[in-house]
This record gives C-alpha cells, structure tokens and sequence, in this order.
C-alpha cells in the first residue's frame, strides 16, 4: 500500500501537469512587430488567408496569400513571420481544423467589412445542380471552405467567368465547391456541404468579408 504523503505527491504532480497544459479558449489571432500569431488548439492544423494593400502612391497593389500551417510543438500557438513593412498591412483569416473555430483581423490601419453569409447563400448538391455558394452585389470574391478535421480549398472568382456558377454578368457570384483547389495537403474537394463546413469570403479590393457556417 502506498503512503499517504506518497499519495499526496503524485496528486499534487497531476495537478502542477494539468495546470501547465495550453489551454484553449478560442481562436484569436494577435500581432507581434514582425509576425502574425494564431492562438489555436495545441497541435492544429490551421488554414490561413491574407490579402495584403501595398499603396505605391495613388496606386494599390493586392497580394493575395493562402497557406496551411501546424501547429507542430503543441503550445498552441502558430505563428507567419512577416518580413516586410507592406506585410504587416493585412487582414487575416485563420481556421483551426481541429476546433472548426476561426478568427478574422486586421492589422494597424487596415479597415475592413464583415457581414454574415445568409443561410440561403449555401446551396447543397441536388440532382439539377452542383453544390455552390452564392453571394450576391459582387463582382470578384476569394472564397475559402473549411471542413474540420479533413481540409481546406480555396477558388478565386470573377462575375461571369468559367469559375462563377451562375455563368453569366449580374452582379453576382456563385462558387462551385467541385472547381476548388486543394490547400496544402487536403484531398479533393467536397462534392456537397457537410454540418459545420465553413465558408469565408473575402473582397480583396474593398476588403469586404462574408462568413458563415453551414448548419442544416
């Protein structure tokens, strides 16, 4: 039988080891001098989108950046180094696939709009038509599709080009889930939604952000 102050030390081992895990309290993202930094699940995968004003005078340059980063030493953190001046004028977008929780910001100076995607903006798959999303009064939207746990895809879309699902020049968008293309090491994309799929897009010229999760 063990002793009762042998008891006592390994109670109080557990609890030194339960209170030095990173916690998780949601997905936020924060800015260092010269980085971005993502607080996520300890271990995530996480899926980025920036777009990037670089004003040269009158004129302005958009660079737009998707990327998939991990998590790898598990505290919890993932952070983008950013080397140039241009770099820290950006929004962000990070997903964590492991929570399904994302954050969006942006840094000094940089304003933006964020409105929620409406329910009627998901349009699942059906014997007549493809699965899409659609966001109407916009002419040119980068969309991002999350599904946590297996990927993440991303299609950049003009009103009335090949990638638009409504083929033609309204004013509108459509983006077709099947043209997306892979992020990273994700599969193939999605043929149709899923519960808790989540769908980010973003104007790169008005900064204008619609986001939303699929719920039926």
């Amino acid at each position: 039988m063990k002793s009762s102050s042998s008891s006592i030390g390994s109670w109080i081992l557990a609890v030194i080891s339960a209170v030095s895990l990173p916690a998780f309290a949601g997905t936020r993202i924060t800015f260092e001098d010269q980085a971005v930094v993502a607080h996520v699940t300890p271990g995530a995968n996480t899926a980025w989108y920036s777009v990037i004003h670089d004003w040269r005078g009158y004129r302005l340059k958009m660079i737009r950046r998707a990327a998939m980063l991990v998590d790898h030493d598990g505290d919890g953190i993932v952070r983008m180094g950013l080397d140039e001046a241009r770099e820290r004028r950006s929004l962000f977008v990070v997903v964590d696939l492991t929570s399904g929780d994302y954050a969006v910001a942006a840094s000094a100076g940089i304003k933006f709009h964020r409105k929620a995607l409406p329910p009627g903006a998901f349009h699942s798959r059906s014997s007549s038509q493809t699965a899409k999303v659609n966001q109407e009064n916009e002419e040119f939207l980068v969309f991002l599709l999350v599904r946590p746990g297996v990927g993440a895809w991303v299609s950049t879309v003009d009103d009335g080009s090949p990638l638009d699902g409504d083929r033609s020049i309204d004013g509108n968008i459509a983006a077709l889930l099947e043209a997306m293309s892979p992020m990273g090491q994700s599969p193939g994309p999605p043929e149709n939604f899923l519960r808790n799929d989540v769908v980010i897009a973003i104007a790169p010229e008005t900064l204008h952000l619609f986001d939303g999760r699929f719920v039926n």
